[in-house]
């Protein structure tokens, strides 16, 4: 679309209308209008297609995390099963003393809880014996007492 520009005279905040701009004689072809109104069709439809393809991707993406997470939780369950089998007590403390696994045979063992298990009250069982233990065995410590 071509847009004449009048030619300005007087001061630019003496103009207040986008008409004191333009010539009064400004045409567009039906021909030009239809092209113009048929690419902007065209380029909406380009951006459809971005924007749907875009959103398969994500789903995509969810649909696999989903089954990830699927997949981790069937292990976490599997594990779980396999320590609270243990005809052995075990437990599991993190370098800061958290929780990480604890069984109910160790529980049993030892007559804490298995709900608030914490490794000061453990350790109090065994007087010391713990905090060695975790010094030697570094990062992560697992205690399995024989039944």
């Amino acid at each position: 679309m071509e847009v004449v520009v009048k030619n300005l005279n007087k001061p630019i905040n003496q103009y207040t209308k986008p008409e004191d701009f333009l010539s009064p004689s400004l045409e567009i072809s039906p021909e030009r209008s239809q092209r113009a109104y048929l690419n902007i069709l065209e380029d909406m439809q380009d951006e459809r297609k971005v924007v749907d393809d875009q959103r398969v991707a994500i789903f995509n993406i969810l649909e696999d995390v989903q089954t990830a997470k699927e997949q981790v939780e069937m292990e976490k369950a599997r594990i779980s099963a396999a320590v609270q089998n243990l005809t052995d007590g075990l437990a599991s403390f993190d370098e800061t003393g958290k929780v990480l696994a604890v069984n109910h045979k160790m529980a049993e063992l030892t007559g804490l809880p298995i709900e608030g298990f914490y490794l000061e009250e453990f350790a109090k069982l065994f007087k010391g014996v713990v905090r060695a233990l975790m010094k030697l065995n570094g990062r992560e410590s697992i205690f399995i007492l024989p039944k």
